[in-house]
């Protein structure tokens, strides 16, 4: 079943620990989190997250001299087998859903899919 959920965009300097910062930070805060995804652009290093706890999240990032802007976004569990993923993007194509980015995790059985799309409530219903 898919459901909104809060993602995290954290912008910070692209230096080799980052990941290790943010985290320990996040972790230090009781700060769980469901997804993560990262990358580097130029000098930064942009991480995609959904934490447990959005404000902690964000407070504690932003005291560490990160940038950080909040984005709704759709979350799913999947079954984690081949076909899985392209059922969910067959089903947004279909009604039209433009996808703005993704990422998925998995562990065991199951994957949760993240979405990030310009008509969140269509994908939501898409996916339902």
């Amino acid at each position: 079943m898919a459901k909104q959920e809060k993602e995290l965009i954290v912008k910070t300097k692209n230096k080799v620990g980052a990941l290790a910062e943010i985290t320990k930070v996040l972790a230090k805060a009781k700060v769980n989190l469901k997804a993560l995804n990262a990358y580097e652009q130029g000098d930064q290093a942009i991480f995609y997250l959904v934490p447990n706890n959005i404000m902690v999240a964000t407070q504690k990032l932003k005291e560490l001299g990160c940038e950080v802007t909040e984005e709704d976004v759709v979350a799913t569990e999947i079954a984690d087998r081949v076909g899985a993923l392209a059922e969910v993007a067959n089903k947004l194509a279909t009604a039209g859903v433009d996808i703005k980015h993704i990422y998925v995790t998995a562990s065991g059985k199951e994957a949760l899919v993240v979405i990030a799309t310009k008509d969140n409530a269509k994908a939501l219903e898409v996916l339902a």
